[in-house]
């Protein structure tokens, strides 16, 4: 796509005679404001798709896995093992720490059963009771 700016002679302006295929400046900021007016009115409307996997794990889920204070085991510990358990972030993982820590217990973990089973043998293996159950 060609762009055509306007050039200035003097104190006149003079604008560039079109051809067929050739744009100016103007009228490409114009069009891109009309397509971002659009997509933005139409953004609340346009929904992404979900695949037969998605709909899968959605209609399993409902599980959670909750983790319980003790006296043994220290914050870098928690946050490491929840880190493996559950493939949070270092932040995530210091939240839920600090959660246990503080209020006795945390759901660090919402899956379907098979995948919160998996999370809580992993988490305690270090000496952490964790606990899966129905939401």
């Amino acid at each position: 796509m060609k762009t055509k700016y306007t050039k200035r002679t003097g104190s006149a302006r003079v604008r560039r005679s079109r051809a067929l295929g050739e744009w100016r400046f103007d009228d490409v900021r114009a069009q891109s404001y009309v397509i971002l007016s659009a997509s933005a009115a139409a953004a609340g409307v346009i929904e992404a798709p979900v695949f037969e996997e998605q709909q899968q794990e959605l209609e399993t889920a409902g599980w959670i896995v909750t983790v319980f204070d003790n006296d043994e085991n220290t914050y870098e510990q928690v946050m490491a093992i929840l880190m493996i358990a559950t493939a949070c972030t270092a932040e995530e993982a210091y939240m839920e720490a600090w959660e246990i820590d503080h209020l006795g217990k945390s759901v660090v973990h919402y899956a379907c059963e098979k995948e919160c089973r998996e999370a809580a043998d992993i988490i305690s293996k270090i000496g952490i009771r964790a606990f899966v159950s129905a939401e």
